[in-house]
């Protein structure tokens, strides 16, 4: 797909599932011919996750299929490098129950503080 296609959407895309898609048109032929091996879809207009490309960019390397890159504030498209971890699928399979059941602690957390405030303000007027 080209920029004068009317479909043409800068090659930038949130694909169905949430992630930040490139089309790889938009990388130097350096970093198309590297990362290849990361690219999916049609083979006439190939694509990469951004954050799956940032990551390996930033090691320098191409990831490996069973290599997962986790948002940690849980935001698909926040793909800021400090916002990105690198785990193995195992490591990701043990830590994403984990962090949700802490995330579920916080926000009981958050209800119970709330409940108390709110009493505190009825009973002191403040």
């Amino acid at each position: 797909m080209k920029s004068n296609d009317k479909r043409w959407k800068g090659g930038v895309n949130i694909a169905s599932n949430g992630y930040i898609t490139i089309n790889v048109n938009l990388l130097t032929k350096n970093e198309r011919t590297f990362f290849e091996p990361m690219f999916f879809g049609k083979s006439f207009s190939p694509i990469i996750y951004e954050h799956r490309f940032l990551v390996a960019k930033k090691l320098k390397r191409v990831l490996m299929k069973d290599e997962e890159v986790h948002h940690l504030n849980g935001i698909k498209t926040d793909n800021r490098i400090e916002n990105l971890i690198l785990m193995d699928s195992r490591q990701h399979k043990v830590f994403i129950p984990l962090l949700q059941n802490k995330i579920l602690k916080l926000e009981n957390n958050i209800k119970k503080l709330k409940g108390v405030l709110s009493n505190r303000q009825f009973l002191f007027g403040c």
